[in-house]
């Protein structure tokens, strides 16, 4: 005998069991969801940071390069005045020199000859000095000169890199439309051919 009572049971089960089954495939899918969402984060994260590294560096670039000159043109304006200070200690040493001419034409004694020699040897040192300190300004210039050039060098790569992926876009760019280009021309040729074939038929 036909049972109702069972029958209407099962049904409900059946329901019951179809209801969980979906509810664990909408988790699932959430969990899936949640996941990929996770992942895209994730990834513009990570492409915002190279971002910021690019923008960063080149500011420290641009900074150490403002910094180079300026440091350059301290030194060279240094290394200016020095010159200027060694061009009139000359001019006094050729006075100094021209009045020791006259002391030695008036002084008789071999004392005197001896102290204005000795100040001539005074003088002669401090020229040297002058000079070592001019030689050594110049190398502190040259060696800034040789830094602001080796980041300009480094300026210059990150701009022929950025220049030669450009060029690769518009290759592959290129390629594409080419190609476009080929598939309407391979079009055309089929279509020319079997106009031929079907002109050949009729003859």
């Amino acid at each position: 005998m036909f049972n109702i009572e069972k029958a209407l049971k099962d049904v409900l089960n059946g329901f019951k069991d179809l209801e969980q089954s979906k509810k664990k495939s909408d988790d699932e899918n959430k969990l899936l969801l949640s996941f990929l969402l996770n992942e895209i984060d994730i990834n513009l994260t990570e492409l915002n940071d190279r971002k910021h590294q690019i923008i960063k560096l080149s500011s420290q670039g641009n900074k150490l390069r403002e910094e180079a000159v300026k440091t350059n043109n301290i030194l060279e304006e240094k290394v200016k005045e020095r010159e200027k200070e060694a061009k009139s200690l000359q001019e006094n040493i050729s006075n100094l020199e021209e009045k020791v001419r006259n002391l030695e034409v008036e002084v008789n004694t071999k004392q005197e000859t001896i102290k204005v020699l000795e100040e001539r040897v005074k003088l002669q040192e401090i020229i040297n000095n002058n000079s070592a300190e001019i030689r050594e300004l110049k190398e502190n210039a040259k060696s800034r000169q040789e830094t602001n050039n080796i980041l300009e060098e480094r300026v210059n790569l990150l701009e022929i890199e950025a220049i030669t992926k450009q060029e690769i876009i518009n290759n592959l760019e290129e390629k594409v439309r080419k190609q476009g280009v080929v598939k309407i021309k391979q079009e055309t040729i089929n279509d020319l051919k079997e106009k031929i074939r079907e002109q050949g038929d009729k003859i």
